[in-house]
């Protein structure tokens, strides 16, 4: 006797709408996390390209506030003289940010009042533009210091009217203290060479 196979019907199973509903809860959840990931991740790629961009200008003028300096010639004939005060300097360098490498040059670093009452560091040559290297905000304090004879600070050069050997500093201190910052300084070291012909004080 033939054995009866009975077959039931197949039941095709779907989503419930309460599934539906967890799921797409559950979707929304992760992309809203996504998205406020990806909104900070934005936010502080753009923070710190704005901190860069912001700081190459500094950094720029550091670096020709340095060379010049670092080029400066130490000379006998007091109009070629290195001179400088609390807001201003000026001498010979062979590190002109205008001509070729070694060629000799008059230079001036100052800081002045610009628009608005802001700080500026200002470089110029003779028979060139003023070029504006580097600003602060308003209410800013700044100065230039010199490294005196005995290693301690030094508000001008020379230290003494009387001092008319072309002796130049060892190294000078640019210091800048905005409204409420901690201050900003820039170191320069001058040559080893401070005197300007050989003499026992180069020994």
């Amino acid at each position: 006797m033939a054995a009866l196979a009975f077959r039931f019907p197949s039941r095709q199973r779907g989503m419930t709408l309460l599934e539906l509903l967890v799921v797409m809860t559950l979707l929304a959840l992760i992309g809203s996390l996504l998205m406020q990931g990806f909104g900070n991740a934005l936010s502080l790629y753009e923070r710190v390209q704005r901190r860069q961009l912001d700081s190459i200008p500094l950094e720029l003028g550091y670096g020709w506030f340095a060379a010049t300096l670092a080029g400066t010639q130490a000379e006998l004939d007091p109009p070629r003289q290195f001179r400088g005060d609390g807001r201003s300097l000026e001498g010979v360098t062979h590190r002109p940010l205008l001509g070729l490498p070694g060629q000799v040059s008059f230079f001036a670093w100052r800081l002045e009042e610009g628009i608005g009452g802001r700080l500026q560091l200002t470089y110029s040559q003779p028979g060139q533009l003023q070029w504006v290297i580097a600003t602060w905000p308003a209410g800013s304090q700044g100065q230039f210091v010199y490294r005196s004879l005995q290693g301690g600070p030094a508000e001008r050069w020379p230290e003494a009217a009387e001092q008319t050997d072309g002796q130049i500093p060892g190294a000078i201190l640019l210091q800048i203290t905005p409204p409420g910052e901690p201050p900003l300084r820039w170191y320069a070291n001058l040559p080893g060479r401070t005197f300007p012909r050989l003499d026992y004080r180069d020994l």
